[in-house]
């Protein structure tokens, strides 16, 4: 987005540090996921509407309808992206009725009917909950070696903390800390968190060693400072070779997920409808599952909306609330 946000009146020239000021946390006001989101749909838009010799900025309701229509292949999920960037841009620029917004009869309705068409009204789901005992197998199936040891350390810090591949993938060995309780995680990147925040993961002892996230976490750290000596620091996850040498460089989010499927695939599960997030939406539907107060698994997966939160909740008691147990067949 290449616009100058929310351009302030002509003021006298001693006000210009304090504009630019201004300038500066306007553009903080969202967190850099967010920012990259809505450049990533503004710039679509924006380029849509050069193709077809039309104005984006602002731009006419009609104008949002005809792209809705050409966009209706995307997901339900990324299409509201699109029309929440166009909403924040036309804001941003002093003019707050936008066109996307669904007040507009034309938006409304081709939003609708392009929801309706590919089936969006239902809802969606994501990828399947890794469950306890499936991870249990997984680990199982993971080898004595520095990939292998890298690999538990990584499913479980994943489904011990609910954390986002993002948020693994960013994780330094500073942001490790062990107390008598177990393991603390600093989450300092995260797509739900404000700029200057962070958040803090506890990790608490497993109850038995060989799926303890806490003593796996140790081996890692100690396998780390063989190699790169006492004072190691950097990326917590890194690549590793096929000789089983430890690179400098950690490893990326998308990395991460194909990491998941690999293992799920070698435990013998499909990994189709598995990935990194199976972690993190296994840990909610299984904490559900086994009682966990609400309050207590959103401390944990830090989610804010409850709306969100709810679908994992309805997965881990869909068994729980069924009459047709009691068919007697």
């Amino acid at each position: 987005m290449h616009h100058e946000l929310l351009p302030f009146p002509a003021q006298p020239s001693g006000l210009q540090p304090l504009i630019e000021k201004a300038q500066t946390f306007i553009s903080n006001a969202r967190s850099e996921a967010t920012q990259r989101q809505y450049a990533a749909s503004w710039n679509d838009f924006e380029g849509w509407n050069a193709a077809h010799g039309l104005r984006a900025l602002p731009a006419d309701p009609s104008t949002v309808a005809l792209f809705i229509a050409d966009r209706s292949t995307l997901a339900a999920s990324t299409l509201a992206g699109r029309l929440a960037a166009i909403n924040y841009m036309h804001r941003m620029h002093g003019y707050p009725d936008s066109p996307a917004s669904r007040r507009h009869v034309v938006v409304r309705e081709t939003l609708k009917g392009v929801l309706r068409a590919i089936g969006a009204t239902r809802q969606q789901h994501g990828k399947d909950p890794l469950l306890s005992d499936a991870v249990r197998r997984i680990l199982a199936c993971c080898p004595n070696s520095p990939a292998g040891l890298r690999d538990r350390c990584l499913l479980l810090v994943l489904f011990g903390g609910a954390l986002r591949r993002s948020e693994a993938a960013a994780l330094e060995i500073s942001d490790v800390t062990f107390t008598a309780e177990g393991a603390v995680l600093e989450i300092r990147q995260s797509k739900a968190q404000e700029p200057g925040t962070g958040y803090q993961i506890p990790l608490p002892w497993g109850a038995k060693e060989d799926t303890c996230v806490v003593t796996t976490l140790r081996r890692w750290l100690d396998l780390l400072r063989v190699q790169f000596g006492p004072q190691v620091s950097g990326p917590l996850f890194r690549a590793v070779s096929a000789s089983g040498r430890i690179s400098r460089r950690g490893l990326n989010k998308d990395s991460v997920g194909w990491l998941i499927k690999n293992l799920t695939r070698k435990a013998g599960l499909d990994p189709a409808p598995l990935g990194a997030h199976s972690c993190r939406s296994g840990h909610i539907t299984q904490a559900i599952r086994s009682g966990v107060p609400e309050a207590i698994v959103m401390l944990q997966s830090r989610h804010k909306n409850v709306a969100v939160f709810r679908k994992y909740v309805r997965r881990g008691k869909l068994f729980a609330h069924t009459s047709a147990a009691a068919l007697g067949m």
